[in-house]
């Protein structure tokens, strides 16, 4: 269903293609990466790379445009403008800033505050959370990293934003 055939009456070769649908559907298919490439790339499990589709920072190519139809592929271009915009948003250290809280760590910790991997990318992506890497490539992203003060009030920030009480607050907010 990717192509247009031409028959042509009495041709014994029976099916043709214009070579402008074949370059078109070339150029197209080198920008889908599997699904499997993408997160062994990111260096993230397969649960990791789909919420970040999920949450629109990676796009799939819809099944009916894919080079096979019976996997799922990613659109590269929407991989490397994420990389992109990570590394405007990322300071490049080497060795290691000392005491960093590796995302991993991070996402473990906010877990509680309904913080995951995706909305840690999307808050770096915001300019919210500085974010360090040793490699300008940032890969793998599991090796993102940040300042302990920086991540130290994260949970407290992430309720007020939200605008969330504790047991405490609540009472004295419904007393009044």
């Amino acid at each position: 269903g990717h192509l247009k055939a031409e028959y042509f009456e009495g041709d014994e070769d029976g099916v043709w293609f214009a070579r402008e649908n074949l370059d078109r559907l070339k150029v197209e298919w080198q920008d889908h990466l599997s699904f499997m490439d993408v997160y062994r790339l990111l260096g993230l499990s397969k649960r990791l790379v789909h919420e970040l589709v999920t949450v629109g920072l990676l796009k799939q190519v819809p099944e009916n445009h894919a080079l096979k139809r019976s996997r799922v592929y990613l659109y590269r271009h929407s991989l490397d403008r994420l990389l992109e915009a990570l590394r405007l948003q990322t300071q490049i250290v080497s060795p290691s800033l000392p005491n960093a809280v590796p995302i991993l760590d991070l996402c473990i910790r906010l877990g509680t505050v309904k913080l995951d991997f995706a909305q840690v990318l999307q808050r770096i992506l915001a300019g919210k959370l500085p974010a360090y890497h040793h490699t300008t490539s940032l890969l793998p992203l599991t090796e993102l990293s940040f300042a302990f003060e920086d991540v130290q009030d994260l949970a407290d920030v992430l309720k007020t934003e939200q605008d969330w009480f504790n047991k405490y607050e609540t009472q004295a907010y419904l007393k009044t």
